[in-house]
């Protein structure tokens, strides 16, 4: 099964290696600085938890049950994949502000997570189970850490 967000164990695992990036650090890849993915995780995070408006993608293909359940249990995210422009923080920002960020936020999503709270619609897959948004969360974020060698 994969990891979740919203298990504890894997959800501390994922903020350690939050705590492991290095402002200096450059992306394997991908045009984003160090401070702009962890702030594009946080708007991830926060539009999950209806905090943040993203408009929803007319990409019927996603939202197929059987595409949708692959991209989230078996396939790896492409680097260079497209995103949300909502998704998409400006140049510069202060590092620290943006690690501590998401931080807070994912520490937030994952407690309503375990819950059980419902959250948004995905602007790509539409409608997605609590167990699934944990899931891509998951996937999503430990993706940006890869780019970042954490």
């Amino acid at each position: 099964m994969p990891k979740s967000v919203f298990r504890s164990g894997e959800r501390q695992e994922i903020l350690n290696r939050i705590g492991r990036l290095r402002a200096q650090t450059q992306p394997k890849w991908g045009k984003m600085s160090g401070a702009q993915m962890l702030s594009h995780c946080t708007i991830a995070v926060c539009a999950a938890m209806g905090e943040v408006s993203v408009k929803p993608r007319n990409v019927p293909l996603l939202r197929l049950a059987p595409v949708k359940h692959a991209i989230i249990h078996w396939l790896p995210i492409p680097k260079g994949a497209p995103t949300a422009p909502e998704f998409i923080p400006e140049p510069g920002g202060d590092w620290l502000a943006a690690r501590n960020e998401l931080v807070t936020a994912l520490q937030r999503f994952g407690e309503q997570g375990e819950k059980g709270k419902r959250f948004q619609p995905h602007p790509a897959f539409g409608v997605l189970t609590t167990p699934e948004w944990g899931m891509l969360t998951w996937k999503h974020i430990d993706h940006h850490l890869r780019q970042f060698a954490a």
